[in-house]
């Protein structure tokens, strides 16, 4: 990254003997905001990268020439977090707000990009943190007049038990 902050080169580096290969440039005219979710699949073919390189943040796929193979997700709203890659089930996890900015879901989409599925039907923040494998997710949910619950989840969305309700609040 430059010091102005608008020109992102992801470099792809041999240890072995130093070449460097440029895997992504993204240049923006004001800057390029990014975070840390550089996502490398097992196939040591593909990764995923997440930008505001079309005007909204989103999950892109991409090669190791660093050929762009598509968007994961797309539209006119952000993913506001990225939680990761179920490679078994070929599965990528996301926080979006999809519906409002004053909202936040939890999805799914295939690695391909399609079936994108809401996992959270509760109106309000959601959030979740996930087991390594993803077979488990203990999930956030508030609104304005709602104080924060935790649930555990399972795979398949079933409930597995409450950790907190906040009933009393």
């Amino acid at each position: 990254m430059n010091r102005h902050q608008n020109d992102l080169r992801l470099l792809l580096v041999n240890a072995n003997n130093g070449k460097a290969k440029e895997l992504i440039r993204e240049v923006n005219k004001y800057y390029v905001d990014i975070d840390d979710n550089l996502t490398f699949l097992q196939d040591g073919k593909h990764f995923l990268w997440t930008s505001e390189m079309d005007g909204w943040h989103h999950i892109y796929k991409y090669d190791m020439n660093g050929q762009r193979l598509g968007n994961l997700t797309k539209g006119k709203w952000d993913v506001t977090s990225f939680y990761g890659v179920d490679e078994k089930n070929g599965l990528v996890y996301y926080q979006a707000a999809k519906n409002s900015p004053m909202d936040r879901e939890i999805y799914t989409v295939d690695l391909n990009g399609k079936n994108a599925t809401t996992i959270t039907d509760q109106d309000g923040w959601n959030s979740a943190q996930f087991s390594s494998t993803f077979d488990y997710y203990v999930l956030s949910h508030s609104t304005i007049n709602t104080p924060t619950t935790y649930t555990v989840y399972n795979r398949d969305n079933q409930e597995v038990r409450v950790i907190e309700n906040n009933a009393r609040l």
